[in-house]
């Protein structure tokens, strides 16, 4: 008779906890980490306690070659399995399984780490959090709270053994549903599938098609599950070989489905959730250095050719890809005067005219054709004619993504924006990308100076200046620190150029007319783009 290669066994609490503990319970290194917050484990626990289903635990019983092969829960650094122990890897339920082993053991987990010189701070504010996962003995749910032992008892001393002294204080009643509680939680029955006598490659299409039926990981994760091996690892190549390099730079780090997307669209000739599950693990190793060098080139060709000095400035994410894969297809380093050209004019009619904000997908495989790979072969190029109008500009917030918000910004950094002091040319580094809060936004018109007037958090209204400059203009009319400016530099008007206002000291800017300057503004940026875009208006707006 044959044996089963599927097993359905039943586990409980303590195993479960024990078997991490021991490091005989792993996350395979193709595994996410682990990114629980304390609200879901509030909700998993709640379910345990009123004896809900929360789904199985799919696990794989590997052979002993693959031990080295795991990657470390939630960063805990629990004991290595040993190279000859059976080892068991968590297929699916990382997640919950993670959360229970350290809602549980909270206050062990702080003491090994307090105690670890290497400890790194983020995780042990991390742990210390899960201490304040309470039992309420009087309303019977669980809280996030601060334990008092009285009415509020912490998750991870009611699992216990040892804390005899959690019940002196209560009253019959609240013993009987802290006893209650633990029994449950004690007994609870977790459903464990265990599969054995699969290959990886068998291993990595069972983690696919069970996360792909939940959708609770991302296509990348999938993807980087799909095409693992012990030779290679999407996630760890991702760090090393592009965002080491990107994190400290303006651009910053890209998601990992720019990388995935743009292995399917050179492999596979578009972006489909079905190209880029279709990946094979050898052929995504000798694509990567190829991707990866076009990656970067179109990361070039972005900064310093339409101005996106940001990865947060991409008006669409798909434009990395398509351009990806032109420098991929291309015979030399660098593109043509012809086919540098037809790129820009293609990155400002996609940013201006909504191209991949509807059928994105779609639009991609079109442009891959009709764009890239006719400016690969010079053939003419077929590009969105729809563009955006200074109405359009005037409706833009700074508080709001939009690609078209996103191509402003960009147009603002190609223009060379200019000090306002003494005219040289401002570095577009992170004092001038840093703002984030609305009292640290650089802005023609200061909030203070608009009570009543009209809103200063419009994209029209924003400026590429650093810190200092926003400092001696903040609660001041144009007029005032114009006039303060002009003293020191005779070439204001050309400052002022560079950041698409006004010149002139009869512009709405110098009069302080905050309607009027927003719509010359949106006008003059307005047909910026259009220029760049390569569109001629036939008709007035």
């Amino acid at each position: 008779m044959q044996t089963s290669k599927i097993e359905v066994v039943r586990w409980d609490l303590p195993r479960l906890v024990t078997s991490i503990h021991d490091g005989k319970l792993r996350v395979p290194d193709f595994q996410r980490e682990w990114v629980w917050e304390r609200n879901k484990v509030i909700a998993l626990l709640d379910s345990i306690y009123r004896e809900f289903p929360i789904g199985s635990f799919f696990f794989w019983r590997a052979p002993t070659i693959y031990n080295k092969y795991f990657r470390d829960i939630g960063g805990l650094h629990l004991p290595p399995p040993r190279l000859t122990e059976e080892v068991l890897f968590i297929l699916d339920g990382q997640q919950r399984i993670t959360s229970l082993y350290v809602v549980s053991h909270a206050r062990q987990l702080i003491a090994r780490h307090e105690g670890d010189p290497y400890a790194e701070p983020a995780l042990l504010d991390k742990l210390r959090g899960y201490i304040d996962i309470c039992f309420d003995l009087d309303d019977d749910v669980f809280r996030l709270r601060r334990g008092d032992e009285a009415r509020y008892i912490p998750f991870c001393d009611l699992m216990d053994d040892d804390r005899f002294d959690l019940e002196d204080a209560l009253t019959g009643e609240q013993r009987k549903r802290l006893r209650q509680c633990r029994l449950r939680f004690k007994n609870y029955p977790f459903s464990v599938i265990v599969v054995e006598d699969k290959t990886l490659d068998d291993v990595c299409d069972i983690f696919k098609r069970i996360n792909q039926g939940g959708k609770r990981l991302s296509l990348s994760d999938l993807i980087i599950a799909s095409t693992w091996s012990t030779d290679f690892n999407l996630r760890d190549r991702l760090h090393t070989d592009v965002n080491r390099w990107l994190q400290d730079t303006t651009f910053g780090a890209i998601e990992p489905e720019i990388v995935t997307e743009s292995l399917a669209i050179y492999l596979r000739g578009n972006i489909t959730q079905a190209a880029q599950l279709d990946l094979l693990v050898d052929e995504v190793e000798t694509a990567w250095p190829i991707v990866i060098q076009a990656i970067f080139a179109a990361i070039g060709f972005l900064f310093s050719t339409v101005g996106v000095k940001t990865y947060s400035w991409l008006p669409y994410r798909a434009m990395l890809p398509l351009l990806a894969y032109l420098f991929s297809k291309l015979p030399t380093e660098q593109p043509s005067e012809s086919q540098r050209a037809g790129l820009i004019a293609w990155f400002w009619r996609s940013a201006i005219g909504g191209r991949y904000g509807q059928s994105a997908v779609s639009n991609v495989a079109r442009d891959r054709a009709e764009v890239m790979d006719a400016l690969l072969t010079n053939q003419p190029l077929v590009l969105p004619t729809r563009t955006a109008t200074a109405a359009d500009l005037l409706k833009l917030r700074i508080e709001r993504g939009s690609a078209l918000k996103d191509a402003v910004y960009c147009l603002l950094a190609l223009s060379g924006p200019r000090d306002f002091i003494d005219n040289q040319i401002i570095s577009i580094n992170a004092d001038v990308l840093s703002p984030t809060t609305k009292a640290g936004r650089r802005v023609v018109f200061s909030r203070s100076i608009l009570k009543g007037v009209g809103e200063s958090d419009l994209v029209l209204n924003a400026i590429l200046i650093p810190a200092s400059l926003q400092t001696i203009m903040a609660g001041k009319q144009p007029s005032e620190y114009l006039a303060d400016f002009a003293d020191a530099n005779p070439d204001l008007d050309e400052t002022l150029a560079s950041h698409l206002l006004p010149m002139g000291t009869d512009s709405a800017l110098w009069m302080n007319d905050y309607p009027a300057f927003l719509r010359g503004r949106a006008e003059l940026v307005a047909a910026r783009l259009r220029e760049l875009a390569g569109i001629q208006m036939t008709s007035p707006q």
